[in-house]
């Protein structure tokens, strides 16, 4: 039995599961701050009939992008359905739009990618815990 706390096994080089976790949470706040551009990038748009939206599913935390209409009722369309719709713009705007939807497509696989890396790492992390358990003291 050890008399000091359970530290990271590599806490002064900058390596261990913790360290990892925490890059990880990091990398999935870039990923949602990404996200978070891209939406506002299709907002911008003067005119537009639709524009991303960033969805939260507040039991999981899990982000994702999707389009929405402008006008309306403001319903989320498929990615196929928001295809149609911008294959009607301009030329310029269509294709702005088309790698817009790539980005969306992707940082949506990238978060995804990210919080399954973030959950193994939680397990592994929770699963090497030491626990502490009181000495005895003796009489």
């Amino acid at each position: 039995m050890k008399c000091q706390e359970h530290v990271d096994t590599k806490a002064f080089t900058g390596r261990g599961i913790r360290h990892e976790l925490r890059q990880a949470h990091a990398k999935l706040d870039t990923v949602e701050q990404d996200m978070r551009a891209l939406a506002a990038a299709s907002k911008a748009v003067a005119g537009a009939q639709l524009y991303l939206m960033l969805h939260q599913r507040h039991a999981t935390g899990y982000v994702f992008l999707r389009w929405r209409e402008v006008s309306g009722r403001k319903r989320h369309l498929s990615w196929d359905e928001g295809a149609t719709r911008y294959q009607s713009y301009a030329e310029p705007l269509r294709s702005w739009y088309a790698q817009l939807a790539r980005q969306a497509m992707e940082a949506n696989a990238r978060h995804l990618q990210v919080r399954k890396a973030c959950r193994s790492l939680q397990a592994r992390a929770s699963a090497s815990e030491m626990r502490l358990y009181a000495r005895p003291v003796p009489p």
